[in-house]
C-alpha cells in the first residue's frame, strides 16, 4: 500500500481546492490566518524597502556633498552579540593607509542651558580625538578639547554657534559656563553649525563617565585619505574591523556627509541589514506558527474525510502531500497579498518622505520562496499527523 502511486500533480490541486473551500467554510479562521501571513510578509518587505531607500539616499547625499567621511556602525540585530565600538578600534582603523583619520564617536540627546535660560534639547556629540574628523569643521572662536582632556573626562564642550547664542554669553562666549544634563560645563569653542537644531562637541569619555551614557552604541567616524575612493577605504575598514573581532561579525559601513557627520544629524539607518533579517525571521515564524496551529484544526474538523479516503485507498503519502499542499497555497495566497501591500506602501513612503524606498525584484523574490518553503514546512506537521491516522478510528470520529 506505502509502494502504490499516486497522481501528483492532481494531490496538489486537490490540496488547492481544499484551500479554497476552506475560505468558504470557515471564512473567519482562514481569513485570519490569511491576514496574519500578509501582515508579516508587508512589514519584513518594507522594512527592507525603507533600509534600503537609507542606504540610497545616504550615499546620494555623499556624492553630492563630495564627502570624504562615512561612520562604521556596530552590527547589532535584535540579539545584540559582539563587544561594542571603541577607540582601540579607531585607533585601528586610523592606522590603515586608505584613512586620513578616524574617532570614536558617540551622540546622545541632552538638555543644555544656564542659570539664565530655560534647558534646550541638543544632541551631544562625544568624540575621542579632535584630530583630522574635525578639521574641516569651521570653528569660528577658541578649541577643540585636548587628548589629557578627554582621558580626564574633563567638562569642557565647544558649542554650534545657534546654541552658543542661545546659552552662552554673546559677547565672550569662551570660559562661560553652561549646564549639560545639569552638569557644569565650560565652554572652550565655539563653531559653525549647518545642521537644524542644537549641537555641541565634548569628549567621549565625558559623555560616557560624566554624563553616563552606555558604550554600546559607539560607532566611528572615517575620514578617507585624499586621493582614495571612498568606497576602496569603506572596504578596507570593514576588513580590518572584522579580523580583529573574534566573532566574526563584520561592521556595517553607511555613507554620510562629512557635514552630517560632524553635526550628528547624519541620515542613520535604525534598521539594519541585519536586524530586517532577523525581524523577517520572526515574522514569517509567526506566520508559519499560525498556519500550523489552523492545518492542526483543519485536520480535526476533517478527520472522519480522511478515515474515509484511507478506506478507499489513499495512501499515507498522498494525505500528507494533500494537506501540505493546501497549506502551501494559504501561504501563497497570504504572502501575495503581503507583496502587493508591501510595493503599495513603499511606493508611499517613497511618495511623501525623502527616503527613496522601493521593494526590489529580489526581496520580492526572496520573499515568495521563503513564503512557498514556510507554508510547506508548517504544513508538514498537520499532515503528518493526517496521514498517520488509523483509518476506523477516524471513521468513527464526530
Amino acid at each position: 500500500m506505502h509502494d502504490r502511486r499516486f497522481p501528483f500533480l492532481a494531490l496538489m490541486a486537490e490540496g488547492a481546492t481544499s484551500a479554497i473551500d476552506a475560505l468558504q467554510a470557515r471564512t473567519l479562521r482562514t481569513t485570519l490566518l490569511l491576514v496574519i501571513v500578509a501582515a508579516n510578509v508587508c512589514a519584513a518587505l518594507v522594512a527592507s524597502a525603507a533600509t534600503r531607500g537609507v542606504a540610497v539616499r545616504a550615499r546620494d547625499d555623499a556624492a553630492r556633498d563630495g564627502a570624504r567621511g562615512f561612520v562604521v556602525y556596530p552590527w547589532r540585530g535584535i540579539t545584540g552579540g559582539g563587544a561594542p565600538l571603541g577607540s582601540e578600534d579607531a585607533r585601528a582603523v586610523g592606522a590603515l593607509p586608505q584613512v586620513a583619520g578616524a574617532a570614536a564617536h558617540q551622540a546622545v540627546w541632552l538638555p543644555v542651558g544656564d542659570d539664565a535660560h530655560a534647558d534646550v534639547a541638543a544632541i551631544v556629540d562625544g568624540y575621542d580625538s579632535a584630530g583630522p574628523v574635525l578639521a574641516d569643521a569651521d570653528l569660528l572662536r577658541g578649541r577643540w578639547f585636548s587628548a589629557d582632556e578627554n582621558a580626564r573626562a574633563a567638562p569642557v564642550v565647544a558649542l554650534g554657534d545657534r546654541l552658543a547664542a542661545r546659552v552662552a554669553h554673546p559677547g565672550s562666549p569662551l570660559g562661560t559656563r553652561i549646564y549639560l544634563a545639569h552638569r557644569r560645563f565650560r565652554v572652550i569653542g565655539v563653531y559653525h553649525d549647518t545642521a537644524p537644531g542644537f549641537h555641541a562637541v565634548v569628549p567621549i569619555e565625558t559623555v560616557r563617565r560624566l554624563l553616563g551614557a552606555s558604550p554600546e552604541w559607539t560607532d566611528i567616524v572615517v575620514r578617507a585619505r585624499d586621493g582614495v575612493a571612498v568606497d576602496d577605504a569603506e572596504r578596507a575598514v570593514a576588513a580590518r574591523l572584522g579580523s580583529d573581532r573574534r566573532s566574526g561579525n563584520a561592521p556595517r559601513v553607511v555613507v554620510a556627509g562629512a557635514d552630517r557627520l560632524r553635526a550628528g544629524a547624519r541620515i542613520v539607518p535604525f534598521v539594519s541589514r541585519t536586524t530586517t533579517r532577523e525581524l523577517a525571521a520572526i515574522g514569517l515564524t509567526l506566520a508559519g506558527l499560525a498556519l500550523a496551529a489552523v492545518m492542526m484544526r483543519s485536520v480535526r474538523d476533517r478527520t472522519p474525510e480522511i478515515g474515509l479516503r484511507k478506506v478507499l485507498g489513499a495512501t499515507r503519502a498522498a494525505i500528507l502531500l494533500e494537506t501540505v499542499a493546501e497549506s502551501t497555497t494559504l501561504a501563497i495566497i497570504g504572502g501575495a497579498a503581503g507583496l502587493a501591500a508591501g510595493r503599495v506602501i513603499a511606493m508611499l513612503l517613497a511618495g511623501t518622505t525623502p527616503i527613496p524606498a522601493a521593494v526590489s525584484a529580489a526581496a520580492g523574490l526572496t520573499a515568495v520562496c521563503l513564503t512557498i518553503a514556510g507554508g510547506a514546512a508548517f504544513g508538514a506537521p498537520p499532515g503528518l499527523r493526517a496521514a498517520q491516522l488509523d483509518a476506523l478510528q477516524a471513521l468513527r470520529a464526530r
